[in-house]
C-alpha cells in the first residue's frame, strides 16, 4: 500500500510511504519533478548568443537539491574532473544553462 505524505511546492519534491505486507516493512521514498527546472534551464540555455564567453561566475547548470545531495554523497561534487564529466554527459543536458564543455 502506498500513501502520499507531502509535497514541497518550492522544490517539487514529493514524499511517499510504502508498506509491504509480505515483509512487514515500511519504505519511505521521495520523487522530484525535474520538468519545471528543465524548462527554466532550457530558456536560459536558449538565451545564449554566439560571442557569449565563459568566465568566472558563469552559470553553466542548475540541479535540484535532492540530486545535489546524491552527487555530493557519490563524491562527484568534490572532484572537478568527475563533475565536469557529469555536466558534459549528454544525458544530463537538461540541467545545463550554458553551452560548451565544462
Amino acid at each position: 500500500m502506498r500513501r502520499f505524505i507531502d509535497r514541497d511546492p518550492l522544490t517539487g519534491t514529493e514524499h511517499w510511504v510504502d508498506y509491504d505486507d509480505s515483509e512487514d516493512v515500511f519504505r519511505f521514498t521521495q520523487a522530484v519533478d525535474h520538468q519545471p527546472l528543465a524548462d527554466v534551464n532550457r530558456e536560459q540555455f536558449n538565451m545564449y548568443e554566439p560571442g557569449d564567453r565563459w568566465g568566472l561566475g558563469q552559470k553553466v547548470a542548475s540541479i535540484p537539491m535532492p540530486l545535489w545531495h546524491l552527487l555530493k554523497s557519490l563524491g562527484i561534487l568534490d572532484d572537478k574532473k568527475k563533475l565536469a564529466a557529469w555536466l558534459n554527459d549528454p544525458s544530463h543536458a537538461h540541467f545545463r544553462t550554458f553551452p560548451g564543455r565544462v
